[in-house]
């Protein structure tokens, strides 16, 4: 009892685990060792670190694998190093190494708050070294001085520092990130001692959480020195305020620039054979592409909304196919020389500290982005204790890893005194080819162009250095001459280094008109990096926009006309939207309502200047991208200036669908909020729509937003028509609700009662909840054993959202009118958020504890599951059928369920001990981005669920029902984090033996249905949708509304609507257990039923539709039924796709590498122009020749 205890005092139920400045990550190392312990010795009095204890360094090496044709050797260990964090290497081929020694902690500061992510406020500031509180971190330099293979001295180019997380080499000296600081150690006379106390070069990172700190510096070619800063501390450098991205410093003009922001916990930055940024990560997956000026994926409920308001979307991580590579990506370079097997060449190589391992990842092109796709293990261990954090180039072309070598890598407070803790220890290994391939001589090149990247670093690093105006003309030359890309590009950046770029106008014009797309791509951003062009460079971008083949350059064009001024970046942009081939690309639109987006504040003139033309309306990347959200930018204003500008909008919209997409992006912005009355500025244009016999579906709902009652009497009529598309209504549904005008109680339960549909009663539920009215408690109750299974669950949810409906809800139990067994056990805690005594009680005397109270009975339980497990084997199969009807609503595993909660895919699952601790006490750990909120409204409603989005003005909230709440902030009383994670703890006690073990079987299972993700083995494939898909997902439909499964009248039985919601195509994703090697379907057919279920009086399309595969880094498509396909009338009609290279317009071996490498395939349908039309699509089926 004493032990269990001693376990539990140490777990924490309010707050994840911090994985060592990467992630904070719910897998802790250790106590899962604990449980095992316990489970085996029955209880068994014992140590933490009885179980597992690290070895010595020549001993550890045995226990490491490498990958065929690789070689592994033990370049350095204790007491040489301890702990090693990053590392680089000099032009001596020496080590540099910072000992990152006074991890977690800094050292002289006094905690004075924080909260429940381990963001900590410190009493001051800390001064610079050597003024401020003196740490144990030091920079090192070790070198093997005899050959031998292994580092035999060390000597401290400076310690005492504290918490050091970055170092690089150049202009005269050190450069150490040591948060808040950026400083530079000069070492002129390269003694290995600094000349003088460090140059502060930059204050305000964040140290709230020494495991998020800044960190990987990494020279660019372009002589900005770049940086990673992590996700839960708070930055703000010369008044640039962020939490995570990747940022950039110039040491010579001492500009500070925030290249892009988001993306996780970022640890790792490398520039791969064409100069393109790949960081590290924590979302488990390889990395992600980090674009000039980009926004990418926040974890929003914890750290935040992005530092634009207005960015209106985000850039996701590289889509990852094949085996998952854990939750960690840190440290990764691209393989970039010639002395390993050619396999490895320009392969991304990361490491994962919690999978003690080091993977090879295939980086390839997706449009103006990349996919990864996994390739093979370099490195791992059967020694837990191996943690790989860190790897560099050297220059004989092998790869330094650096080991932190420790029990336990989270390093959480509450850990820092276990007894596994080990600081004294750390190692280097040299990963290197057994049989080293010799390069050809190269004596008389010059050394920007050394195979060996970390090589042609340092020639470019001297060169930035030197700034030799005199060596331009002998890089124009190599540029002119050169006959492969990369070597243009090495050319190129020596010539910019040299100023030979920017001084000379005929140069620039001669790079930017270059047979290189590379060598066009990068002359774009350095010629950008003046933040202004002169008329002949300005003249030269704008005609590289309008004739640019290349999707990458046109993207690098975007991002320059967001830095450059309106008169400039605007040029460039009205040039890139008439691409319409690029309304398709993952990153360009975006990327082109970003740079529209940076001039419409102070100049906005400049912008509806250009949008004058109504011309420019009629393009796609204008009409869907860009409008829309101009739009509900202007809306999001809230100030008349705001408004204004949106009524300028509708006056300059030369077609009523322009004018239907401007309102429809006020009334996105609107969503949740009620602004009570119409802005002066818009009455008069508004008035003048809601005089037209038609009012389109965007300003109903805006007027609604405005307190219309015209507006909410159309409202409540058309979500009543049974002939009105469904979406309509559902959105109409959501919206009176958000009005909380009482008049809508009476309509929405009769839809309740009466709609013909499901979703549209369950949206009728969501919408009374939004009322106290006793009424609506008691007819629901009324009619609870009447409805559907699905919709008891929602009426549930509603019920005890509210304490005078859940208390009803007791009673009615509590006088045997309802069976207790009607209220699953996961949703018990939402009845205990409320404080009524009575529903307590009434709890407690139905259910009784609603949690496992004591380590004991956790304890028990755990040892209970295990000896049952021990007992019989479970299927797969139903232990699937299980997990999705008891877990995959919050859960994803093998791509199946819902991500309300964590993937588990990527999590330990063959550990028995890890599941058992977080399924039977699921609270010991949850990780922050899945920490549940409880929150109170002003009007007594008690919601709990995930913060999904969080605006200045709103909060949207994620319930347990997979459903989405969006409450405005004003009408929040209360809104606090949960110690409760939203899965119950008392999971098992539905499930008899049999489905445990069921259960568990798929928990751990390494793939599921593996012919299916083996398209060599299949036969053929086939979806008929007659059960409920969530794998199917829209890519493209305006609004990105999902398609729906239906019951009944399809081909036969169900199928999926696609709803098109602004006039254009409606695209459909494949799930990803379709994609891997589609070789066997090469010549076969790809087929589909289609039907037309409302037109909405548009004009049919010549073709029907499009088929996309993309694979090997490329996009092809063809005509998805042939040309000239019929639009198919209301019977459903089959379409055949013939796969071939004829086909799809390439030759047999593009075919052929897209086949082999497939990535995704989407089906897009067009059926009428003109129109938001519903079509069906059924029986989507891959047969092989």
């Amino acid at each position: 009892m004493a032990f269990c205890r001693a376990i539990r005092s140490q777990v924490p139920t309010d707050r994840s685990l911090v994985s060592m400045r990467t992630y904070r990550h719910t897998i802790n190392l250790v106590f899962p060792r604990i449980v095992a312990w316990v489970l085996l010795c029955g209880g068994l009095t014992a140590t933490p670190a009885t179980g597992q204890q690290g070895f010595q360094a020549e001993q550890a090496l045995t226990k490491l694998h490498v990958a065929d044709g690789l070689q592994l050797e033990l370049f350095a260990a204790e007491p040489l190093i301890r702990q090693p964090v990053t590392m680089t290497i000099d032009d001596r081929h020496r080590v540099w190494v910072i000992q990152y020694l006074q991890y977690p902690e800094p050292a002289g500061l006094k905690k004075v708050a924080g909260d429940q992510y381990d963001r900590n406020r410190y009493d001051r500031v800390p001064q610079p070294p050597p003024h401020g509180p003196r740490g144990a971190d030091r920079v090192t330099i070790i070198e093997d001085t005899d050959g031998d293979g292994r580092a035999d001295q060390a000597r401290d180019f400076v310690d005492g520092l504290n918490l050091a997380s970055g170092l690089a080499l150049g202009h005269g000296g050190v450069w150490v990130l040591q948060s808040p600081y950026l400083l530079f150690y000069p070492d002129r006379d390269r003694d290995d001692r600094p000349d003088a106390d460090p140059q502060v070069r930059l204050v305000g990172f964040g140290i709230d959480d020494a495991h998020s700190v800044a960190n990987s510096l990494q020279w660019g070619p372009d002589g900005w020195l770049y940086g990673a800063h992590g996700s839960t501390v708070n930055a703000n450098v010369r008044g640039v305020r962020f939490q995570q991205g990747i940022w950039r410093y110039h040491p010579r003009t001492d500009r500070f620039e925030l290249f892009s922001e988001g993306g996780g916990n970022t640890y790792g930055l490398d520039f791969d054979r064409l100069g393109n940024a790949i960081a590290g990560t924590n979302w488990g997956v390889p990395g992600l592409h980090q674009m000039q000026g980009a926004y990418h994926v926040k974890i929003f409920g914890k750290h935040g909304a992005l530092h634009n308001p207005y960015a209106f979307g985000y850039f996701p991580h590289m889509p990852h196919a094949g085996t998952a590579v854990g939750k960690l990506s840190v440290g990764g370079i691209f393989y970039q020389a010639e002395q390993w097997p050619g396999r490895f060449r320009n392969q991304f190589m990361i490491a994962n500290p919690l999978n003690h391992a080091l993977y090879a990842i295939d980086v390839t092109r997706r449009g103006s982005t990349f996919s990864t796709r996994f390739s093979e293990r370099l490195m791992w261990s059967d020694d837990a204790w191996f943690q790989p954090v860190d790897i560099a180039l050297d220059a004989d072309g092998s790869l330094l890893v650096a080991d932190w070598y420790d029990g336990n890598i989270n390093y959480q407070r509450t850990y820092r005194e276990r007894q596994n803790f080990d600081a004294e220890r750390g190692r280097i290994y040299r990963l290197s080819a057994s049989e080293t391939q010799q390069p050809a001589e190269r004596s008389s090149d010059h050394p920007v162009f050394h195979p060996n990247i970390m090589l042609a670093r340092q020639a470019l690093q001297s060169l930035a250095e030197r700034r030799d105006k005199t060596r331009a003309p002998e890089f124009a030359r190599f540029l002119e001459e050169a006959q492969d890309e990369r070597r243009a590009l090495h050319a190129l950046w020596a010539l910019n280094l040299c100023q030979g770029l920017s001084e000379n106008d005929v140069q620039a014009v001669r790079c930017l008109r270059h047979r290189f797309p590379a060598v066009r791509s990068w002359s774009v951003p350095l010629l950008g990096d003046a933040s202004q062009v002169s008329k002949g460079i300005r003249e030269e971008l704008v005609r590289l926009a309008r004739n640019e083949v290349d999707v990458r350059v046109r993207a690098q064009l975007a991002c320059t006309a967001k830095r450059l001024p309106a008169d400039d970046g605007l040029a460039i942009v009205a040039e890139l939207v008439q691409h319409d081939e690029d309304v398709d690309d993952p990153y360009l639109p975006l990327l082109l309502w970003w740079a529209v987006e940076s001039k419409s504040g102070a100049e906005r003139e400049q912008v509806l200047s250009w949008l004058e033309d109504a011309v420019v309306w009629k393009r796609p990347l204008v009409r869907d991208v860009v409008l829309p959200r101009l739009a509900r930018r202007y809306a999001a204003e809230g100030n008349a200036a705001g408004f204004a500008t949106c009524a300028r909008l509708l006056a300059l919209a030369p077609t009523s669908a322009d004018v239907e997409r401007v309102v429809g992006g006020m009334a996105e912005q609107l969503q949740g909020l009620k602004q009570g009355k119409m802005p002066a500025e818009l009455r008069a244009p508004l008035d003048a729509l809601w005089k037209e016999e038609h009012h389109p579906q965007p300003l109903i709902l805006f007027a609604l937003r405005m307190g219309s009652l015209p507006a909410l009497q159309e409202a409540v009529e058309r979500m009543a028509d049974a002939t009105a598309p469904e979406p309509d209504r559902l959105a109409l549904i959501a919206a009176v609700g958000e009005t909380r005008n009482v008049k809508v109680i009476q309509p929405l339960l009769k839809l309740f009662l009466h709609a013909d549909r499901a979703t549209l009663r369950s949206a009728s539920l969501a919408s009374l909840a939004r009322f106290q009215d006793p009424n609506i408690g008691t007819t629901i109750l009324d009619h609870y054993e009447a409805l559907e299974r699905d919709l008891r669950g929602a009426a549930r949810q509603v019920l005890c959202s509210r304490e005078d409906w859940a208390r009803q809800l007791l009673q009615k139990i509590d006088k045997g009118q309802l069976d207790p067994n009607e209220i699953p056990y996961r949703e018990l805690p939402l009845l205990m958020n409320h404080q009524d005594e009575t529903i307590r009680q009434l709890v407690q005397k139905h259910w009784g504890s609603v949690r496992l109270v004591t380590p004991y009975e956790k304890r028990q339980r755990m040892l209970e599951i295990g000896r049952l497990l021990a007992a019989g084997t479970g299927d797969v199969v139903r232990g699937k059928a299980q997990f999705m009807k008891r877990c995959g609503t919050c859960h994803q595993l093998h791509g199946a369920g819902n991500k309300i909660g964590p993937d588990l895919s990527p999590y330990p699952r063959h550990e028995l001990a890890y599941l058992l601790l977080h399924t039977v006490d699921p609270n010991a750990v949850i990780r922050p981005a899945y920490q549940s909120f409880v929150i109170a409204t002003q009007d007594g409603q008690v919601l709990t669920g995930l913060l999904a989005e969080s605006t200045p003005k709103t909060v949207t909230l994620l319930d347990a029902k997979n459903t989405r709440i969006v409450l405005a902030r004003e009408d929040i009383e209360e809104m606090k984090d949960s110690a409760q994670s939203l899965m119950p703890e008392k999971v098992f006690d539905a499930l008899n033996a049999q489905q445990i073990r069921d259960l568990f079987a798929y928990l751990q299972s390494k793939t599921t249905e593996p012919l299916r993700n083996d398209l060599t083995q299949l036969s053929g494939m086939h979806e008929a949708f007659d059960e409920p898909d969530e794998n199917w997902g829209i890519a493209d439909n305006g609004n990105q509304v999902m398609p729906r499964f239906q019951r009944e009248k399809g081909n036969p039985g169900g199928w999926l609507q696609l709803d098109d919601a602004s006039g254009g195509r409606m695209a459909i994703v494949l799930p990803k257990r379709w994609y891997a090697d589609f070789s066997r379907f090469n010549r076969g057919t790809l087929s589909f039923a289609a039907r037309t279920v409302a037109a909405k009086g548009g004009t049919p399309h010549e073709a029907f539709g499009l088929v996309e595969l993309t694979g090997a880094g490329r996009t092809v498509r063809a005509d998805a039924a042939g040309p000239q396909a019929i639009v198919p009338g209301e019977r459903w009609a089959t379409y055949r796709l013939a796969l071939n290279a004829k086909q799809f317009g390439v030759s047999e071996d593009e075919w052929l590498q897209v086949l082999g490498q497939l990535e995704r395939v989407m089906i897009r349908l067009e059926g009428f122009g003109n129109a938001m039309e519903v079509m069906g699509l059924d029986n989507v089926a891959l047969t092989p020749p």
